[in-house]
């Protein structure tokens, strides 16, 4: 009587580890690049998330609630316009000047982002809604982040509208475009999509 046995001889074994070393290789960067998607749709959320908040808390309460980068400034006036460092808050200031943290926002990962006028290239230090949830500056801000600085792969935005109201930006092979840009009279729509701000 002969015993057989049953499972996998060495060279079968190493075929198969080989076999798994490539797949691994070849699926590697597009795993990388799903989870940078992943972790700038979520710093887009976040944003959205953030204005919808201040909206809320600004109608509710009845008061002038802001949105600047962290921390929260002691006086209540946001003066610094770097919003990726440590992320960005929501707050307001009461009638004895005290400030007030609503909620924070963090970006963990460090992505470049921003917050702009919309349709321009300047970066603003705050967003206010006043007391009726409406943005007190009346113009379009749009939020951008990006998987890197320069020649970024991947970047979203959000636009903050008169009202208030959010909008995500559209998506170009994955690169931001702003939706409701207009150019002023005689001037040239710019190229967003291929150089997003960040």
């Amino acid at each position: 009587m002969v015993n057989s046995s049953k499972g996998m001889t060495l060279v079968e074994l190493m075929i198969v580890i080989a076999i798994a070393a490539i797949l691994l290789t070849v699926a590697a960067p597009s795993f990388k690049g799903l989870i940078i998607r992943s972790n700038i749709e979520t710093l887009q959320d976040q944003f959205a998330l953030s204005v919808i908040t201040a909206r809320t808390e600004a109608a509710s309460r009845g008061v002038d609630v802001r949105l600047c980068p962290s921390p929260a400034p002691a006086t209540g006036e946001c003066k610094e316009a770097d919003w990726a460092t440590e992320g960005w808050v929501a707050f307001y200031v009461d009638s004895k000047d005290k400030v007030h943290v609503i909620a924070e926002f963090k970006n963990k990962a460090g992505y470049p982002l921003g917050v702009f006028e919309a349709g321009t290239t300047t970066k603003v230090s705050e967003i206010t809604f006043n007391s009726q949830g409406y943005n007190a500056e009346r113009k379009r801000f749009t939020f951008v982040v990006c998987d890197k600085p320069v020649d970024p792969t991947y970047a979203k935005g959000v636009m903050v509208e008169l009202s208030g109201r959010t909008v995500f930006t559209q998506d170009k092979s994955n690169l931001h475009s702003e939706k409701f840009h207009t150019p002023s009279a005689g001037a040239t729509s710019p190229s967003l999509a291929l150089k997003p701000r960040c």
